[in-house]
């Protein structure tokens, strides 16, 4: 590593900081030193979840750490979550990995249930997703691991899905989906994002850093990934201030919840719910209760029953309400803003009469995206995708892909219902 580029990288930092500001008032400076100052000692606290953590790194704001995996964060790493939290999330076998010099604005995610690796200098605009996943519980081709070189930029909106590779040097556009190999060196976009215009001579191969390791991403396994990971049981300071941190998240959790009726183990919940429970409410193990700007909503009315599986992931803004039965499978994923309404609440042109009220039940392993209307009555099968923003009035069968208003089969997904988990029968 040269002195030339990295010799004391945060002076430097801060030298430009007073060089740009020096017209500006002395309060004005202050103000930015306090703030600086307060970033950085709330650090070592807000990324106490994660398992190493470079010198100099700061937080504005608090960002969601769930890991039952492993993150490594390099040094200098600045993570916003000013107006929506940023989100770093590794499951069991998960690991992320970023380098030096990270700048990860306000409601980015990245998640891992394999490998993401991040290079140096990686700028991520407000509300990028990086997921090995997709979101996809139950696809056969598994998670698949994402390498981003260094001085990469996702720019805001930006999508990163499971296998890409983003060479050194390349901007990725507002909106974009990254879904295969991107060069060095580019400016790329779209849905799915294509090459728009060379920035720079491309290097020779993929670049340093992550490419390295991205030459047979399907030859890397969970041992290959910990190979050199220290146990996450081991000893030290640290890892007893991660337990102590581990212990007071579950029982903030649990008090989050203390509306329902019983909540199984290790609940995670990163912004309290708002819960109204006239009938009873279960919650299964692993529940996931994300984060964002708007309170999910938890309702039952006199008699009503809402039942959560185990390993149910509920985003932020959504609403539940169940006036007879409303059933979620184990796995289910509810992205933010879903709607399940197990009663129309008023009877059409007569609205002081009282209004029917139908079970719902979601499927084990069903994604719900983004802005879904669940309507009663309805019954969405095991593996079932229903796309954004669309409104479910009928049955959707099992690993069937679903969208429009009305909601209405127009595929299957790409994971199938042909390995069910074990202990469950195959659907006919």
């Amino acid at each position: 590593m040269s002195t030339e580029t990295r010799h004391d990288p945060l002076f430097d930092r801060i030298r430009r900081s007073l060089a740009r500001d020096h017209d500006l008032p002395l309060s004005h400076k202050i103000e930015k030193a306090l703030r600086f100052g307060l970033s950085a000692g709330l650090a070592p606290l807000y990324l106490l979840g994660c398992d190493e953590v470079g010198p100099g790194a700061r937080t504005r704001g608090r960002p969601v750490i769930s890991s039952s995996g492993r993150i490594e964060i390099g040094a200098r790493a600045l993570i916003g979550s000013m107006f929506s939290p940023s989100v770093l999330s590794a499951g069991p076998e998960g690991k992320i990995e970023i380098g030096d010099d990270l700048i990860m604005n306000y409601g980015a995610s990245i998640s891992a249930r394999r490998l993401v690796k991040l290079g140096h200098h990686v700028r991520l605009g407000p509300y990028v997703t990086i997921a090995d996943d997709d979101g996809e519980a139950g696809d056969e081709s598994g998670p698949a691991p994402i390498f981003i070189g260094d001085d990469v930029w996702l720019a805001t909106r930006a999508r990163v899905r499971k296998g890409a590779v983003i060479g050194g040097g390349s901007v990725i556009a507002a909106g974009s989906v990254v879904s295969g190999v991107i060069p060095p060196g580019v400016l790329a976009g779209g849905v799915p994002a294509r090459v728009l215009r060379q920035l720079k001579p491309a290097p020779e191969g993929l670049g340093k850093g992550p490419f390295a390791a991205a030459a047979s991403p399907s030859d890397m396994s969970a041992q290959s990934v910990f190979h050199n990971t220290p146990a996450a049981s081991g000893g030290g300071p640290r890892s007893a201030l991660r337990r102590a941190h581990a212990l007071a998240s579950e029982g903030l959790a649990r008090l989050a919840l203390r509306g329902v009726d019983r909540v199984g183990e290790r609940p995670r919940v990163h912004r309290a719910p708002f819960i109204e429970n006239l009938g009873t409410i279960t919650i299964g193990d692993d529940l996931e209760l994300c984060p964002g700007p708007v309170q999910a909503h938890l309702v039952t009315g006199v008699g009503g029953v809402l039942r959560i599986g185990d390993g149910v992931t509920i985003g932020a803004g959504c609403g539940i309400a169940a006036e007879s039965l409303i059933e979620i499978g184990d796995g289910a994923h509810l992205e933010p803003f879903v709607s399940l309404l197990g009663t129309d609440y008023h009877v059409a042109g007569e609205f002081e009469a009282a209004a029917a009220a139908s079970p719902i039940e979601i499927g084990a392993h069903a994604w719900i995206g983004e802005r879904v209307t669940v309507l009663r009555g309805v019954k969405i099968g095991r593996y079932a995708r229903v796309e954004p923003g669309s409104v479910v009035t009928c049955d959707i069968p099992d690993g069937a892909l679903a969208g429009g208003v009305r909601a209405r089969v127009i595929g299957r997904t790409e994971q199938t219902v042909s390995r069910p988990p074990a202990g469950e029968e195959r659907p006919s």
